[in-house]
C-alpha cells in the first residue's frame, strides 16, 4: 500500500526539476529501439476509395460499380478528381509487380502515393476479422466459423484491436508490450483516447494530448477554477487511513490514481527536453497534433527506460452512409498529410528503421452505393509505412471491382483474405516478439498458411 509519506515523496520527485524518477534511473535505451504506431480509422474507411483500379479495364469496373457516387462527384464539381487522368498512379518498387493490373490513389492522398512510390509505404489488401480461412460458399450457407457481430462498429473495432468483441480487457498492442517490457517503464501511449489496444496484463498506457502530457493536479495548476483544490486532492489520494482505504475497490482506485499522477507528471517533465513534434503539426489538422505527440515521446525515448514502445492515434468520421463526397475527400486529405509529415519527421531524426506505422479500422465498406454513401463491409485495404517496410508493394490479392465474385460478401463488400492476426504477426515479428509469445497473443494465427505476409523486413 502506498503511504501518504511515500506518495508525497514520489509526487515531489516526479514534479521536481532536479529529482530523479525511479524510471529515469533505469539503463539507457540502446540502438535496438523500436516503436509501433497504430492509426485507427473510426467508423470504417472506404477501402474502395484508397486503392483504385488504374488499368483501363479495372478502372471501368470501379467507376461503373460506383456510378451513383461518381455522379455525386460530378454534381459537386469534383468529377475530375475521380476521372482516371486525375488519379495518382502507384508504381511498384523493389521487385514488386502488379502483374497485368495497375492501381492508383485519389489526388487527396497524393502524399501517401508519394510514400508508396518512394518505397516507404506498402498496402496489405483485404484484411479483416477472421477466426479461420473461409470461402464465400461457407459464409453464404452458414457453415463458416465467423467472429461475432460483423456489422457492429464497437465490436469490430474491438475485435481488430483486441481479437475479442466489446468488453475485452487486453489488446494485442498491450500484450506485445507485456512480452517485451513487462511492467517496466512507459511503453504504451495514446495520443487520442484510452484504447483497449494498449491494455496489457502488466503494461500500462498513458495519454498525451496536443503533443504534451497533461500534468495531473500540477503544483501550479487549478481544478474547477481554484488552485486550492489540487493539493487537497493529492493529499486525499495519498491518505493511508480513512474509511475509503478500508474499501478494497476504493483502495485499488486510489492507488491507481496515485500512480497515474506520478506517471503523468514524470512524462510532462520529460517532454520539456528536446523534441521534434513541431515539425509534424499542420495548422488545422488535428490528426497531425496527435502524431506530434507521438514524435515528442519518441524524441524523449531515453527518459522512459524501455526499448519498445507502442502508440495509438485515431481519426473519426468514416461511417459514410450518406454525403460521401462532402465528407470523405477531406478526411483522406487530413490523414494523408499527417502521415507524410510524421514520416518526414521520423526520417529527419534518423529513426526510419526504428518506427513502423500501420492502419486499422472497424471494417471496409460496400463497393456499390446506397445513393450518396456506402454501407458497412468487412475486409479492407490497409497501409504500413516506415524504413523497415518493404515499400512499393501490395501484399495480397486485390479483388475485382465488381459484385458477385468469389470474395464478395454483399454488394462488393469483401470477405477477408488476410486475418488481423496474420497482419499483427508480421508486425510482432519485427517488434521482437518470439514465435511462442505470438502463438499465445494471436491464438488463431496457426489457422492460416500465409505467414509471414512479407510486407516488413523482420531483420531490420
Amino acid at each position: 500500500m502506498l503511504s501518504r509519506r511515500s506518495f508525497l515523496h514520489r509526487s515531489a520527485a516526479a514534479m521536481g526539476a532536479t529529482a530523479l524518477s525511479p524510471l529515469a534511473a533505469r539503463a539507457s535505451v540502446g540502438g535496438d529501439y523500436k516503436a509501433l504506431v497504430c492509426l485507427l480509422f473510426e467508423g470504417g474507411l472506404d477501402n474502395h476509395e484508397m486503392l483504385i483500379g488504374y488499368d483501363q479495364s479495372s478502372y471501368n469496373d470501379w467507376s461503373g460499380s460506383r456510378k451513383l457516387i461518381m455522379d455525386a462527384f460530378d454534381e459537386a464539381g469534383l468529377g475530375s478528381t475521380r476521372e482516371r487522368s486525375g488519379l495518382v498512379p502507384l508504381t511498384p518498387q523493389a521487385g514488386n509487380s502488379f502483374g497485368t493490373r495497375q492501381f492508383a490513389m485519389p489526388p487527396e492522398a497524393a502524399e501517401l502515393a508519394q510514400l508508396f512510390n518512394d518505397g516507404k509505404m506498402a498496402f496489405v489488401p483485404n484484411v479483416g476479422t477472421l477466426i479461420e480461412p473461409v470461402s464465400r460458399q461457407q459464409v453464404m450457407d452458414g457453415s463458416a466459423i465467423l467472429p461475432p457481430r460483423l456489422q457492429s462498429h464497437n465490436d469490430q473495432e474491438s475485435y481488430w484491436l483486441s481479437l475479442q468483441t466489446e468488453g475485452s480487457q487486453y489488446g494485442w498492442g498491450g500484450r506485445f508490450l507485456d512480452a517485451t517490457n513487462g511492467s517496466a517503464g512507459f511503453g504504451g501511449f495514446s495520443a487520442s483516447r484510452q484504447s483497449v489496444f494498449l491494455s496489457g496484463r502488466e503494461s500500462r498506457q498513458l495519454q498525451v494530448r496536443n503533443g504534451k502530457a497533461r500534468t495531473a493536479f500540477g503544483a501550479t495548476g487549478s481544478v474547477l477554477g481554484t488552485s486550492e483544490l489540487p493539493p487537497r486532492i493529492r493529499e486525499w489520494y495519498g491518505r493511508a487511513g480513512g474509511s475509503a482505504r478500508n474499501n478494497v475497490l476504493m483502495r485499488d482506485i486510489m492507488e491507481k490514481q496515485s500512480q497515474a499522477i506520478v506517471d503523468m507528471n514524470f512524462v510532462s517533465q520529460s517532454l520539456k527536453g528536446e523534441t521534434f513534434g513541431d515539425q509534424v503539426i499542420i495548422p488545422g489538422n488535428g490528426l497531425s497534433e496527435q502524431f506530434a505527440g507521438v514524435a515528442n515521446m519518441i524524441a524523449q525515448r531515453e527518459a522512459f527506460g524501455v526499448n519498445r514502445q507502442i502508440f495509438f492515434v485515431s481519426i473519426g468520421g468514416f461511417d459514410t452512409h450518406a454525403n460521401h463526397v462532402d465528407r470523405l475527400p477531406d478526411k483522406i486529405r487530413t490523414f494523408s498529410q499527417a502521415l507524410k509529415a510524421f514520416q518526414d519527421a521520423i526520417d529527419g531524426a534518423g529513426l526510419s528503421h526504428n518506427v513502423t506505422t500501420f492502419t486499422t479500422s472497424d471494417f471496409g465498406r460496400t463497393l456499390t452505393s446506397n445513393s450518396t454513401g456506402t454501407d458497412h463491409g468487412w475486409g479492407s485495404h490497409h497501409m504500413v509505412m516506415g524504413g523497415a517496410v518493404n515499400g512499393g508493394g501490395i501484399y495480397g490479392d486485390v479483388a475485382p471491382y465488381v459484385v458477385d465474385h468469389d470474395r464478395d460478401y454483399r454488394r462488393g463488400a469483401l470477405i477477408p483474405d488476410t486475418a488481423v492476426e496474420q497482419y499483427a504477426s508480421d508486425l510482432g515479428r519485427w517488434f521482437g516478439i518470439s514465435e511462442a509469445d505470438l502463438d499465445t497473443i494471436l491464438p488463431n494465427r496457426g489457422n492460416f498458411d500465409r505467414l509471414p505476409l512479407g510486407f516488413i523486413n523482420t531483420a531490420a
